[in-house]
């Protein structure tokens, strides 16, 4: 082929293109507009349903005003002039507001009217009454103005000397019923018109200024606009004649409206909502213009792509290039691609991989919520599942906070919190979710803990439960089906004061690692490339993720593996004790009846700063001999749980201890799976293995049928009210409904600024706390909060307010507290984080 036929395919191919471009071009804008209009009909029809209904409602509270009006005389009586204008007056001023008493009137036979102004003549509606309730609209007889009437017929029989009143009558000028009429939607940048089947005008609010609609009849004036979808206005009428809500775009003094039509149930009214095109479906319209921004930078950008391939192919034919610079050139190209390519490859991996590590706690949320619907009626079991679904679905949460979160890590722009961190609740929290994991592959999990005196400690509770999770779920995910993982905590000693050192140790017998892959595990979007693991899914981000929090923490972890063998995982943290945590045992001695050594030492550390007297014996015969001569207040009798003797033994003890208060079985077991054999025996509870203190104070407390000391079982917020702040109608739904639950009120502003003038008027003792929320429209929270603080309402410089938000990065938190808030409480809402901040703020703290 010749230079010129080359030349010229070129250019037919690039003809061919744009042509191809332009119809999908012209097709792509045809149908975005058609979704567009049917999206803006269906919320007009939706918007003026709504309108429709109120108006309905409100109009129906006046037929009942009148309905009360009517019972003001239960028998035949003989009544004079002024009994009957003084009733109207006082059944007035009961019935209508403090400030504009309603205008009752009573009708005789004759046509005659009475009023509560003493007012009396000849009514000119008289005659178009009957003993149907009627609704019409007429010309004041005072003023002139235009006046609805509710008319219905008297249920008693009244008279005033000897003319019977036959007909009762509501008066309500049109001027003052805009709260009737009237409809916030779409901000209040709307226009209604109220009118007859005949188009007369009857009420109309008017925010379009460019419309100025000549006469009084509307019809007439809409007939003469253009309709650009169904052609005439008539179309419209037909269709809101046969009990439909009926919306189509107008075009009006050169501008684009969209209108909807209803006709009242009732009534002789036609209502008209009229909405400038566009404020309707403007999140849609926002997203199709992003769509379209997107798709026309793409097609400019191809455009410009082929031009710039096309000069440089013309500059290629004509510029002969040295050989050995074009070699060089390629090999340069070639390194760029296949970085390029890797990086475009583990970003790929990145996210077909996700999947797993959402299912991580998602199959522990499914699996639980099935045992829920089989355990409904055991109050026990569904309250541990229940906690454990509030555990794996807060996991789950953090999860996707740190996917989003990937980039601020890799930058180094995350900090820790520094908050009470229990180890007790951390154990918890990772056995409930990787326990359901390991039991779907059938494994082998066990967790013992050494040495632990002191459960609670200041950290980032959060991060520390990534890296145990992380490191866990990998051990049971490379762990063949049957295997076992091995879980040991021990407290070793810190060598500093006023510290606690943990080590974790996480064993499997798994798939293992090789020695090269061991040395780049912590590196992002990195896995072993065998083929028995590449089937398993993963991010490849966990690992990463988990050596720079031990980093950030001031921690070490280790690694040995080998192929086939398995890996162990040694995680070593050092925290301050958190001195303010106390736990109350509320008993004098305590007997462990176990060959063990391991709990014995376990235990006996558990008690190591109590004043607990703590005795061990290794069997039955031991305990018994031991009661004889000394009481106990609590006995743990342990790895009995299975045992068939177990009522056996529990009676032996019993009649050994006679003055002992309380008897458990310790093992490895869940509560809700041992249950049944605990309430056929004689012992008073079960307590999970590990031992840790904090969970035998619970599991003791609850038998003793004591509320726990801890906040999250008490009822701080019965009988509290709240002030909040919340622009997400859903949201506020479910916080009154948890507040509620809880025995508290709130009262619910949408804005910032709302929430800000109600302020004003608060007087002490009217609310305990404001909830606010962070991202509103008009005034966001931050500075709502601080013109609380500054208002003239003294009460704003300490008022407790709390941030309620789905901004939850650190300094989002401090972005709060800086702003005067006086705790950060993140989105979705956790009732039981929320009375733990309450009742330290009602405890008397100092803002923060």
């Amino acid at each position: 082929m010749t230079k010129k036929a080359k030349t010229f395919s070129f250019i037919l191919a690039f003809i061919l293109f744009l042509c191809a471009l332009t119809v999908s071009t012209l097709w792509l804008n045809g149908y975005i507009k058609k979704q567009l209009y049917t999206e803006s009909v269906s919320q007009m029809i939706k918007s003026a349903d709504q309108w429709a209904e109120k108006v309905q409602s409100d109009l129906d509270n006046n037929w009942q005003l009148l309905e009360r009006l009517n019972e003001f005389q239960d028998e035949e009586k003989e009544v004079d002039a002024q009994y009957i204008c003084s009733t109207l007056k006082k059944m007035g001023i009961l019935l209508g507001p403090a400030s504009r008493p309603l205008n009752f009137v009573a009708i005789d036979e004759n046509g005659f009217y009475y009023d509560k102004d003493a007012k009396q003549g000849i009514l000119p509606f008289a005659n178009r009454l009957s003993d149907e309730r009627q609704n019409f609209i007429i010309s004041d007889y005072y003023t002139n103005d235009n006046v609805m009437v509710f008319a219905q017929k008297v249920n008693n029989r009244v008279s005033v000397k000897g003319v019977n009143i036959t007909h009762i009558g509501l008066l309500l000028p049109l001027s003052e019923m805009s709260y009737c009429f009237d409809t916030r939607a779409f901000s209040n940048n709307n226009t209604i018109f109220i009118t007859n089947d005949k188009g007369l005008c009857l009420y109309t609010r008017n925010s379009a200024k460019e419309l100025e609609i000549p006469g009084s009849n509307v019809f007439t004036y809409f007939k003469t606009l253009e309709f650009p979808h169904d052609k005439s206005f008539d179309k419209c009428l037909n269709s809101v004649k046969k009990q439909e809500i009926y919306s189509t775009d107008v075009v009006a003094q050169g501008n684009r409206y969209f209108l909807s039509m209803t006709q009242l149930d009732g009534y002789d009214w036609e209502l008209m909502l009229l909405v400038p095109a566009s404020l309707v479906a403007t999140n849609a319209r926002l997203m199709v213009s992003s769509l379209l921004r997107t798709f026309f930078f793409i097609f400019a950008s191809i455009i410009v792509l082929l031009v710039i391939v096309g000069f440089l192919i013309t500059r290629f034919k004509k510029n002969q290039i040295v050989l050995d610079a074009k070699l060089e050139n390629e090999k340069k190209l070639l390194v760029l691609n296949k970085s390029l390519e890797d990086a475009s490859k583990a970003k790929s991996a990145f996210l077909s991989n996700m999947s797993h590590d959402i299912r991580t706690p998602m199959n522990a949320i499914v699996g639980l919520v099935n045992l829920l619907q089989h355990d409904l009626d055991d109050r026990d079991k569904s309250e541990i599942y229940i906690g454990k679904l509030q555990t794996a679905s807060t996991y789950m949460l953090s999860l996707i906070n740190d996917v989003l979160d990937m980039s601020r890590i890799e930058s180094d722009e995350v900090t820790l919190n520094e908050e009470h961190l229990s180890i007790s609740e951390q154990i918890g929290q990772f056995d409930s979710i990787i326990r359901a994991q390991a039991n779907e592959k059938e494994q082998i999990f066990k967790i013992t803990v050494h040495n632990i005196v002191h459960e609670n400690v200041i950290g980032d509770s959060l991060r520390l439960r990534q890296v145990y999770i992380n490191i866990l779920s990998n051990a049971v995910k490379y762990t063949h089906r049957g295997g076992e993982i091995k879980v040991d905590l021990a407290e070793i000693p810190s060598g500093e004061p006023g510290y606690a050192t943990f080590r974790i140790t996480v064993t499997d017998n798994g798939k293992g690692m090789s020695p090269e892959y061991v040395k780049r595990i912590f590196e992002p979007f990195t896995r072993e490339n065998d083929s028995k693991t590449n089937e398993i899914q993963g991010t490849g981000l966990g690992m990463a993720i988990t050596k720079r929090i031990v980093d950030m923490m001031g921690g070490t972890i280790e690694i040995q593996s080998e192929i086939g063998k398995g890996s162990t995982f040694i995680v070593t943290t050092t925290f301050p004790i958190d001195d303010s945590i106390e736990l109350d045992v509320n008993i004098n001695s305590l007997l462990l009846i176990s060959d063990e050594s391991m709990l014995s030492e376990n235990v006996t550390s558990a008690f190591k700063e109590t004043d607990v007297d703590v005795e061990v014996v290794s069997s039955i015969e031991e305990a018994s001999e031991l009661l004889k001569n000394k009481t106990m207040d609590v006995i743990l009798l342990a790895n009995s749980v299975f045992n068939p003797n177990l009522t056996e033994f529990a009676e032996t003890l019993k009649s050994s201890s006679a003055n002992s208060k309380m008897l458990f079985c310790v093992d490895y077991a869940s509560a809700e799976s041992v249950q049944q054999i605990i309430n056929r025996s004689k012992v008073d509870g079960f307590l999970a293995r590990p031992f840790l203190l904090s969970n035998f104070v619970r599991v003791l407390e609850k038998e003793k049928g004591a509320k726990h000391a801890t906040f999250e079982d008490q009822n701080i917020l019965k009988g509290k009210r709240f002030l909040c702040a919340e622009d997400n109608k859903l949201n506020a739904e479910i916080l009154t409904a948890l507040l509620d639950v809880e025995g508290a009120t709130c009262t619910i502003y949408e804005n910032g600024k709302k929430i800000v003038e109600a302020f004003k008027d608060v007087k002490e003792g009217d609310y305990d706390a404001i909830l606010m929320d962070v991202q509103m429209p008009v005034m966001n929270g931050l500075d709502a909060t601080k013109a609380i603080r500054c208002s003239e309402n003294p009460l704003g410089k300490d008022f407790i307010i709390i941030a309620m938000t789905a901004n939850a990065f650190t300094e989002d938190v401090e972005a709060c507290l800086k702003a005067g808030m006086d705790a950060h409480v993140s989105k979705p809402l956790d009732i039981g984080y929320l009375k733990k901040v309450l009742s330290q703020k009602w405890g008397g703290g100092d803002r923060s």
